[in-house]
């Protein structure tokens, strides 16, 4: 059975029937999304403007930190913007094949290198949490026990 035929992507049944139309369904999960992506978006475009104009700020960390922040927006507008869609008309998909190609394509390619870079930052937060905690906790008087990492 072919599934991407116009009959499907129109939304109308397989027997020729006419089209149900789509209306917007406002429940929780769409309307939490479009908060929280306006909060992504202010969030992400304030530290994105903090870091490229002041040039003290430009540090080989915070170049990844600028990258991170480019996908995290690329993924909003690409993957994140379809999803509310989706779920605003209860999972049917109302803007046709070619959207729903780059739907599927940037959420596959975004979201999993954003996250493997965002395990990235953690792991070397903890790395850095274990290297400087024997030197924190000596200074207390104690003998210093740390995380040892590698």
């Amino acid at each position: 059975m072919n599934e991407t035929n116009g009959s499907v992507w129109l939304n109308a049944s397989q027997n020729g029937s006419a089209a149900t139309p789509l209306t917007a369904d406002w429940t929780f999960l769409p309307t939490f999304q479009i908060i929280s992506g306006v909060f992504a978006l202010t969030g992400n475009s304030v530290v994105f403007m903090v870091i490229v104009c002041h040039r003290a700020l430009w540090t080989p960390f915070n170049v990844f930190v600028v990258n991170l922040l480019i996908g995290n927006l690329l993924d909003l507008v690409t993957a994140y913007s379809m999803d509310i869609i989706n779920n605003l008309y209860g999972n049917r998909w109302p803007l046709g094949e070619g959207w729903c190609t780059l739907y599927t394509t940037s959420a596959w390619y975004l979201q999993w290198s954003l996250q493997r870079e965002q395990l990235s930052v953690l792991l070397h937060m903890t790395v850095q949490v274990g290297r400087n905690l024997p030197v924190v906790t000596a200074n207390h008087g104690r003998r210093a026990t740390g995380c040892s990492s590698c």
